[in-house]
């Protein structure tokens, strides 16, 4: 389906799926990469990404800022930060041969080449914590963690604990710089040990043997890391002064050369059916590996062409991950409880029977909302099959009607707010039920305070949902402004927070000290703290780089709020990556007064940095880019090229355009170019202005 065949009501249809979707991959993402609490199953996340993913495939302007461009979470304060020279990226996922070639059909595509003239190598997917190794010189520098894909934590000492690991290593033509890439893993056999052993000592088990290597090589102290009898395995080369090869299966041979453990049988191929024998040896080999895959990856072999295909948001177009199906139990249902979330979406939750699927026992699985339970017609009482993929919440795939009681009946949502009794709403084209009270639910309130202070936002070390809870409900804080002054109010109180049982004196210290680091926050930081509906990290960086200034976006978005129809509004809603429904969330924002208050009041207490323009010499930087019609180099390439050089590239032709690049048979946008006088260069000129 081609957005030129979509009428307006669909394609209005098609914003909000991608913004509800968008929503959810973002608690989910918080829960896991920030709260280390998975909320759902690894099923469950990658259906739910695959959907988004369908969507901007097939709304191409929809996918600008994406969330399926952002990579893991923040690295922890206690260790010491690690600026990757060059960025960890994550993969894009596959699930049947028919994406295995889409991706190589893409890749056709973006080189403008008719079919593969490429090979692949074909790895196991290992199901663990991807480190970076950089040699300086031929000598061990530092390994980190991958953090956000920017930024990573040292873990050098833990990592040395792995005696196999390589201090050094050489090669004639050695770099100064070189990376190694890799995952570190725990066996099956250590992972039981190692519960075992918690268990005896009446210690918190590890969910499955990725959490458990995880924790272990993050560490602050790593005598217990040494305990843990770490494994790894090497993947890729990352950053490199120069290169030593020209494919990635040749810096495969050189790891093992150097001492690295590279898993044995990896395949390199130009064939397409023998990515589907490996994955289907792969699916039979993998309950005795001994250690957890979860997938295989398909990378193609070619340096070159890697640079070339280059990434699209948080994932390279020449890798792909072809991941494996879930595993599954049949359980019960005992009861439906109805959680309330920091926007108001009521979201049900399955009370299970606890059952072991796969190592691991689950007792509860997300509902999502009120569609799912009747598409499904899930009820209390009811058998289930529940799928997961090493996740401790999983999927409900169906019903065993067959097992189910003849006096069941059909679950009731509530028409009223299950935490403060307000009535709920249901806006037209949205799947999720919201309490309409916004403004006093104590859920909505708690829940957006620890939204707040989490590591995506204001980034508060301390502040989880537990501390939040209790400073709630104790009277410290009730809303955000409260949270710059309670060290105020904690000092005036004649009850002292340190006082309180699990609040010891060094503990209100540094939660006073981390209060006062996120007094200064970054544009982008700050935007994405008001919690706006539809307006995640990706959006908020997005209006950031537009407004550049706190000032400056908030009397655009004021303006806007006031004239729907002014020159701010038309402006907001043709930025690339907005559109109607994101524009009217933010200006429905802007039109509440409490809201403004709180902005007010907030700035009394925090300074906001204003956006930092990438600086470049190139004459495209910060310009603003539209492509229309045929070029000789595909739409997506031409599109990386403006980006890389700081362009910003629009779907649109506004007075705000720079220049429109016109192709063979440019249509409507060419001539609203030249209506609006916006200066027109054909692709040779676009080359020439990238090139310098």
């Amino acid at each position: 389906m081609q957005i030129k065949n979509v009428g307006k009501m669909d394609l209005k249809t098609v914003e909000q799926q991608h913004k509800e979707l968008t929503e959810k991959i973002r608690e989910y993402n918080k829960a896991y990469y920030d709260e280390d609490n998975p909320i759902v199953s690894d099923a469950e996340y990658d259906r739910t990404v695959q959907e988004l993913l369908k969507i901007e495939r097939e709304f191409p302007e929809l996918s600008k800022n994406s969330v399926t461009q952002e990579i893991g979470g923040k690295p922890a304060e206690e260790f010491k930060k690690v600026n990757h020279k060059k960025s960890m990226l994550s993969l894009a996922n596959a699930f049947d041969m028919e994406d295995i070639k889409d991706f190589f059909e893409r890749a056709c595509n973006f080189l403008n080449i008719p079919e593969p003239n490429f090979t692949v190598t074909i790895e196991p997917k290992i199901d663990g914590l991807s480190f970076s190794a950089m040699y300086h010189n031929g000598k061990l520098q530092y390994v980190a963690t991958r953090g956000d894909g920017t930024t990573g934590e040292d873990v050098t000492q833990n990592m040395l604990t792995i005696k196999s690991f390589p201090k050094v290593i050489s090669h004639p033509n050695l770099p100064e710089y070189f990376e190694v890439r890799g995952e570190v893993y725990m066996t099956h056999a250590n992972f039981e040990y190692l519960n075992k052993e918690r268990l005896e000592k009446e210690e918190a088990l590890f969910a499955n043997p990725r959490n458990a290597a995880a924790g272990s090589l993050r560490q602050l102290d790593s005598r217990i890391t040494a305990k843990r009898n770490l494994n790894y395995f090497v993947y890729a080369v990352g950053f490199e002064s120069h290169e030593i090869f020209l494919k990635h299966s040749d810096y495969l041979i050189f790891f093992k050369e150097q001492g690295f453990n590279v898993y044995h049988n990896i395949v390199t191929s130009s064939n397409l059916d023998d990515v589907e024998k490996y994955y289907r040896d792969m699916t039979l080999k993998r309950s005795d590996l001994g250690f957890d895959i979860d997938g295989i990856v398909i990378k193609i072999d070619d340096l070159k062409l890697q640079r070339r295909l280059g990434s699209v948001g948080k994932t390279p177009r020449w890798a792909i991950a072809f991941k494996f199906p879930a595993m599954e139990a049949i359980t019960h249902i005992h009861d439906i409880k109805i959680q309330v979330g920091r926007t108001g979406a009521l979201t049900p939750v399955a009370e299970l029977e606890p059952v072991n699927i796969g190592g691991v026992m689950v007792a509860r699985a997300s509902l999502h909302n009120r569609d799912e339970i009747e598409k499904k017609d899930i009820r209390i009482g009811d058998y289930v099959k529940v799928i997961r993929a090493g996740d401790v919440i999983p999927q409900i795939t169906s019903v065993i009607l067959e097992k189910r009681n003849s006096t069941s009946q059909p679950f009731k949502f509530p028409a009223n707010c299950p935490v403060c009794g307000s009535e709920v709403y249901e806006s037209p084209n949205e799947a999720a039920i919201r309490c309409v009270n916004r403004i006093t639910c104590e859920a909505q309130i708690i829940e957006y305070l620890v939204y707040f202070c989490s590591k995506n936002v204001a980034d508060i070390n301390g502040l989880g949902e537990r501390q939040v809870e209790f400073l709630y409900r104790n009277g410290f804080i009730t809303s955000v402004v409260d949270i710059f002054r309670l060290s105020k109010k904690n000092d005036a109180s004649l009850t002292k927070l340190e006082n309180f049982e699990g609040w010891g004196k060094k503990s209100v210290s540094n939660l006073f000290e981390s209060i006062d680091k996120a007094r200064i926050m970054d544009l982008d930081q700050f935007i994405h703290s008001l919690s706006i509906r539809h307006v995640g990290a990706g959006i908020s960086k997005l209006l950031a780089q537009t407004y550049l200034t706190l000032n400056s976006f908030l009397n655009a978005m004021q303006k806007a709020a006031l004239h729907p129809q002014s020159e701010e509004y038309i402006h907001l809603i043709n930025t690339n990556g907005i559109g109607e429904k994101i524009a009217h969330s933010i200006i429905e924002f802007f039109q509440n007064k409490k809201h403004i208050d709180t902005i007010n009041e907030l700035l009394q207490y925090i300074e906001v940095k204003d956006y930092e323009v990438i600086t470049s010499t190139s004459i495209l930087t910060g310009k603003t880019i539209v492509f229309t019609g045929s070029l000789t180099i595909s739409r997506p390439e031409a599109k990386a090229i403006a980006e890389k050089l700081g362009a910003h590239v629009s779907s649109s032709v506004s007075k705000k355009t720079d220049y429109v690049v016109a192709g063979d048979d440019a249509g409507s946008k060419l001539k609203n170019a030249k209506e609006l006088g916006v200066k027109i260069i054909d692709e040779q000129e676009f080359i020439n202005l990238a090139n310098g």
